[in-house]
């Protein structure tokens, strides 16, 4: 569940560097959560298959990325995958954008539309 935090400061208006490094782990920290059983979301190794097919998918629609990159994140996938046993819920979108303060719950993952 999502809470609309209004007005919402972002994580973008603090300056400090430390500070937002700080504040982001923490939310990190707060979101860390074992996925259910029977779970709909999109799994790490999903993504990972979907490198396999990329180079092709990218040529064909006339786009460009580095190979060497494309091999660097298959072989970081490859080693996340490795160690770990349990699935987790990951935040698909969460940047200093989508870090938000309100009085009542301090600093949150969300998402300010």
């Amino acid at each position: 569940m999502l809470q609309h935090l209004q007005p919402g400061a972002s994580l973008k208006s603090i300056e400090d560097d430390l500070e937002t490094v700080r504040v982001t782990g923490e939310v990190l920290s707060s979101l860390w959560t074992a996925a259910p059983v029977n779970h709909g979301f999109l799994t790490v190794k999903e993504r990972a298959d979907y490198l396999h097919n990329l180079r092709e998918e990218l040529a064909d629609k006339a786009m460009y990325l580095p190979t060497r990159a494309i091999d660097k994140a298959r072989t970081w996938f490859s080693e996340l995958l490795a160690s770990v046993s349990t699935d987790y819920v990951l935040h698909g979108d969460l940047h200093h954008g989508n870090i938000l303060y309100s009085e009542e719950n301090g600093w949150m993952g969300g998402y300010r539309p």
